[in-house]
This record gives structure tokens, sequence and C-alpha cells, in this order.
């Protein structure tokens, strides 16, 4: 059975990174806790794309999209099947370090 999504090489290192963090703070539970929802997530995000936002002051990409989780922004392209989780990017980051993130991940989804 297909999970619907995929993750880029991108939103791997990413996941894989934030639970690190989470758990080097003191927390295996908190960082288990994490990475769980997150993967709820991007099944719903699987299930459901278009309940993305979008965010033209991101990028232009018509089919990039944005969900937010704890203080997490899974960024994911709601068009393609299965849906690719493109980056998964702290949400306090400017703009343009997202922008740029969600970028690179989906020149990289392309090639």
């Amino acid at each position: 059975m297909s999970s619907g999504y995929v993750l880029t090489d991108a939103a791997v290192a990413d996941l894989d990174a934030l639970a690190r963090y989470v758990e080097e703070q003191g927390s295996p539970a908190a960082a288990e806790r994490v990475v769980l929802n997150l993967l709820e997530a991007f099944r719903l995000l699987a299930s459901r794309p278009g309940i993305g936002h979008e965010r033209s002051d991101i990028t232009s990409e018509p089919t990039v999209r944005f969900w937010v989780v704890y203080p997490y922004v899974i960024v994911f392209d709601c068009v393609e099947t299965p849906v690719p989780i493109l980056a998964i990017v702290h949400g306090s980051r400017a703009p343009s370090v997202i922008s740029e993130r969600s970028r690179m991940a989906l020149d990289d989804e392309v090639r």
C-alpha cells in the first residue's frame, strides 16, 4: 500500500535534523512525537493536497503549497502524485529562507 506521499532528499535531511535537534534538547519522547505528527500531516496532505496554503510572498510556483505543524512549515507540491514533500522548515525562518529552500527542493525534485 502506497503512502500517497514521498519525501525528497531535502525533506529527509530536514526531518532528520529537526528530530536530532529536539532530541538533543533533552527530549527523545518529544522528538518522536514531533516526527509522528509530521508523518501524520504528510498523510493528510497526500489525501487532501488542496488544503495547503498558497504563499505568493514566498514562491511564484503555482503548485507549491505550505502547511504548518508545530513551528514547522511543510513545503509540498499539491499536484504531483504521490505528493512530494519538498522541505520542512522552521516557521521562524525568514520568508526569503523558506523561499530559497522551497526553490532548491523543487529544482532537485524536477531533476
